[in-house]
């Protein structure tokens, strides 16, 4: 299923990969909104997204050696795999340290900050009624 398009790839040690798509000529016209994905050997989720108008896509965070597949219209694909270390290396122990932090203490997700601003608000609106409620009760001003 390999066709004429082609990848221009840089590999750069600091964890990013830098992908310009072409058609594969020797008069490479860069592609737009193709399709990406990009893996490193020691990740465990894709990094994929479109390419811009250029035809470049970064993928940031990679760590290992990378796999890049590329899918534009009408059935082209295009894959790369690097031969480049990316990232760090691996520490034996690191791993297990990192994951043993992980579980003690989860990472707060924007729905969880989000659900926390809303209780925050309504405890303060709960205690701004309060006080005007207390100062009907203390009202002393009697008729008209």
């Amino acid at each position: 299923m390999l066709s004429a398009f082609s990848t221009a790839y840089p590999e750069d040690p600091a964890a990013t990969v830098k992908k310009t798509i072409g058609d594969g000529k020797e008069d490479a016209k860069y592609t737009a909104d193709v399709h990406v994905k990009v893996i490193g050997s020691n990740n465990g989720e894709f990094t994929s997204g479109q390419t811009d108008l250029r035809g470049v896509f970064i993928a940031d965070a990679i760590n290992g050696t990378s796999t890049v597949i590329a899918q534009a219209e009408g059935g082209q694909y295009a894959f790369f795999r690097g031969k480049t270390y990316l990232g760090q290396h691996a520490v034996k122990g690191a791993p297990a340290k990192q994951e043993a932090q992980a579980s003690e203490e989860p990472k707060p997700t924007s729905k969880m900050m989000l659900l926390e601003n809303v209780f925050r608000n309504q405890i303060d609106a709960s205690r701004a009624n309060s006080g005007k409620l207390q100062q009907l009760y203390d009202n002393t001003m009697q008729g008209v």
